[in-house]
């Protein structure tokens, strides 16, 4: 194993540890703050009803709270350390997957894309919740923030089906008299 696979395979470890602590800080500050029944962003089956419901119900707390520390920062950090971790595991493992290389730098298409739709989630959560009235959040905009959660985790699964094919591909070839 050269240095180069070495050290990618180190930045990939510790970025799954940052994973796994954003994990664990996310559930302890929802369950601080009394927002561990909140599962947007989880379960892509809300509406735009249930969306009003959530954020009239605990305004003061959601505007409060959610947004700033839940939404951003930790879930920002999490959506960006699951991304690297998914994208640089899947460039480490490439070469010894035997990918031919013109193809090795397309294996941080789907990561990005986990990205890309996790970070407008986020974003438009935010702008929604921080509107002054329940009321006035746009059907049209929850709709959209269904869209990226359904992408989030369309893309989270395929990066890390990805991800767990290349590290299988690499561990046959290795072990492979």
């Amino acid at each position: 194993m050269d240095a180069a696979l070495k050290l990618k395979l180190v930045l990939s470890v510790s970025l799954f540890v940052a994973v796994a602590l954003c994990f664990v800080a996310t559930a302890k500050t929802k369950s601080y703050f009394g927002l561990s029944a909140v599962t947007l962003g989880v379960d892509p089956g809300y509406s735009a009803e249930d969306f009003r419901a959530i954020v009239a119900c605990n305004a003061a707390t959601v505007r409060s709270r959610f947004v700033v520390p839940i939404l951003f920062p930790i879930d920002l950090l999490l959506l960006v350390c699951l991304g690297g971790f998914l994208a640089m595991t899947s460039l480490a493992l490439g070469e010894p997957a035997r990918v031919p290389v013109a193809i090795i730098p397309l294996l941080v298409v789907v990561p990005v894309l986990y990205v890309a739709c996790d970070l407008a989630e986020n974003c438009l959560f935010a702008w929604l919740m921080l509107l002054p009235n329940a009321q006035a959040i746009p059907d049209s905009v929850v709709g959209f923030a269904r869209v990226a959660t359904i992408g989030k985790l369309y893309f989270a699964g395929l990066g890390i089906a990805q991800t767990l094919l290349l590290a299988v591909a690499t561990c046959f070839y290795w072990l492979r008299p």
